[in-house]
């Protein structure tokens, strides 16, 4: 299990390395017009694919349940129904696809239908490949996930830098994702079949773990949404203004926060574990306090100080640089982040009632891109102000909620003393999603 875990591990960072190699390459490749048209769209999958997060770890409780009870050559069956359910939830998402296909278009700023046809197949197949990657978690075969997830974001690369070389544009970036998901479902479908029939059924509500799974969902998504929907407004809305240092702004905030959510996610296994009656030291607050500011301030600093590097470094110099807007946007940026990780903190201990205080601060912030702004830097000074709020409102409910957890834990103990035992990770904490 360990040498599994440790494989995983290296390739599911490559993986999601892989994910910003798509963002860089895209930057360079295409036209600043059209990587401003491909952010957007990037934007959109992100958002619309993030409840998948509970979905598939939904699968995997529930795949681990059957393992548990019987052996995994029973998990096919409880995948494969998994699996359809998805496809048919995609496949209704494509419908909406087709009915509002001109108001797309217009959103995002594209022609013709190529780019509608590979978003289709990407949705449509994005639960699909949820459940069967969900289902690889649940039955603990972490370096064969690892090995899917691979196949599907070094896909995406090759084949979008390939088509974008060749001239296909915005439909060519777009495509890598559909031919990665197509590539990587098959792939996980060979991978779960079993080599001999197996005998019996052990049967697994879906339904129930999927409840349990959703309740995290409101809270996580006021705060990613809120990240990605920015860059797809701003294409909107702002048709006539020219976005390469929006762009650039944009993709440099994006590179703080995601640090953020793979930290957040990493450590939600052990927070949990605290909050389950575990002990809070204050070591591990401090370390991981120390942690989170290297992310977010590190990079804020830098784009003060070396604002041209920075710059050159996300997009290269084809992109007009706009130090003031890239400034603004790594402050705003690193706030949301902080954010983000405090929801983490705070829903590792159930507390998943946060939601009711970020999704009023989400849907003002929302509107006011909506309905208020009017240039990209209102955009910026939009995200700081909505970004420093929910840290407000998660900083005073995470600071009651450790002072709680320190005074009604039962020891403490020394700093240098001996630590809680490894704390196991449950199948349904690891991250199998890449950042996009």
């Amino acid at each position: 299990m360990l040498r599994q875990s440790v494989v995983f591990l290296v390739l599911a960072m490559s993986a999601n390395g892989l994910s910003y190699v798509y963002q860089l390459a895209m930057a360079r490749l295409l036209d600043p017009k059209e990587y401003a048209v491909v952010l957007a769209i990037v934007s959109f999958i992100a958002i619309l694919l993030f409840p998948g997060n509970a979905f598939q770890a939904a699968v995997a409780v529930g795949t681990g349940h059957i393992v548990q009870r019987a052996t995994h050559l029973l998990a096919w069956p409880f995948a494969l129904r998994a699996a359809t359910f998805g496809g048919l939830a995609g496949l209704s998402l494509v419908a909406l696809f087709g009915i509002f296909s001109s108001g797309i278009r217009q959103i995002f700023g594209f022609e013709g239908n190529w780019v509608l046809a590979w978003l289709a197949v990407t949705f449509c197949l994005s639960l699909v490949l949820s459940a069967f990657r969900g289902a690889l978690q649940g039955a603990q075969r972490f370096s064969v996930l690892g090995w899917v997830m691979l196949a599907e974001a070094g896909l995406r690369v090759v084949l979008a830098v390939a088509l974008v070389a060749f001239g296909f544009g915005v439909a060519g970036a777009t495509a890598g994702f559909a031919f990665g998901y197509v590539v990587a479902t098959v792939l996980a479908i060979w991978l779960l079949l079993p080599n001999s029939p197996s005998k019996g059924e052990v049967r697994e509500s879906l339904w129930a773990t999927l409840r349990e799974q959703l309740r995290s969902v409101p809270a996580t998504l006021s705060i990613f949404g809120v990240q990605a929907i920015d860059v797809v407004i701003a294409n909107s809305r702002l048709p006539d203004t020219p976005m390469e240092s929006f762009s650039a702004a944009a993709l440099a905030g994006r590179v703080i926060f995601y640090a953020g959510f793979v930290l957040g996610l990493l450590l939600l296994p052990r927070f949990r574990h605290v909050f389950a009656g575990g002990v809070l030291q204050p070591g591990f607050v401090a370390k991981t306090a120390s942690v989170l500011v290297a992310i977010t301030v590190i990079p804020v600093i830098a784009g003060f100080v070396i604002p041209g590097f920075v710059h050159n470094a996300l997009v290269g110099a084809n992109y007009a640089p706009d130090p003031g807007l890239l400034q603004r946007y790594l402050i705003g940026t690193a706030l949301l982040t902080t954010a983000l990780f405090l929801t983490y903190l705070i829903i590792a201990a159930g507390w998943n009632w946060i939601a009711y205080g970020l999704l009023p601060i989400a849907v003002v912030q929302v509107a006011l891109y909506v309905f208020v702004a009017e240039s990209t830097y209102d955009f910026a000074l939009i995200l700081i102000a909505s970004g420093a709020a929910m840290c407000a409102f998660l900083t005073i409910v995470a600071a009651a909620l450790i002072r709680w957890r320190i005074r009604t834990q039962p020891t403490v103990q020394p700093e240098n003393g001996p630590l809680d035992p490894p704390v196991p990770v449950a199948i349904d904490e690891l991250s199998t999603r890449d950042p996009i």
